[in-house]
């Protein structure tokens, strides 16, 4: 039954949407994303379409371009036809090294920054990471791995933020099974 796809004989990877892709990485990080004409903090599941801002002339925010190149209609019509689900080169570059992930793990209030500012110790990120990223926690060679690359950083929040980087762009992350 490897090849069965209809009868539910087993669990079919798929990607998430674009909404729930950025949500959650607004969700891991604690922080969103901006959407023009749109006020602070609100999510993209909340959003009908995707919108260029305010008006018609104005530039579209970093939100709003990540969910149109992930496949978010602009709801131009009624039926979920206009949603696009292939993948694209595109996607994976926007995920690796765009710009709406890096300023997202780059910000000041976020998760990185908080356990940057406060006690918190380098298990206890990863922990909660893994917890908040994976519902799970994190496996004793991803933990001792993790903790020895972030330790062997001169500047530690880069080593949390390219921890965290890493745990978003993993396919078990990015798949719901």
């Amino acid at each position: 039954n490897r090849l069965d796809e209809n009868l539910f004989s087993h669990v079919v990877p798929r990607r998430l949407t674009a909404e729930q892709t950025l949500d959650s990485v607004g969700q891991v990080l604690q922080t969103s994303a901006k959407f023009g004409g749109q006020p602070e903090g609100i999510r993209a599941v909340q959003l009908s379409g995707v919108r260029n801002g305010g008006n018609r002339y104005s530039r579209p925010e970093n939100g709003d371009r990540f969910l149109m190149l992930f496949g978010k209609p602009s709801r131009l019509q009624t039926c979920e036809c206009e949603r696009t689900g292939e993948t694209t080169l595109a996607q994976t570059m926007e995920m690796v090294s765009g710009e709406l992930i890096s300023d997202l793990l780059r910000g000041e209030q976020n998760t990185v920054a908080q356990a940057v500012s406060s006690d918190l110790s380098t298990d206890e990120f990863l922990n909660q990471l893994y917890w908040s990223a994976l519902s799970r926690a994190p496996a004793a060679e991803e933990l001792s791995a993790m903790r020895s690359y972030v330790e062997a950083r001169p500047d530690r929040r880069g080593g949390l933020q390219d921890v965290a980087w890493a745990v978003l762009n993993s396919n078990e992350f990015l798949l719901r099974r």
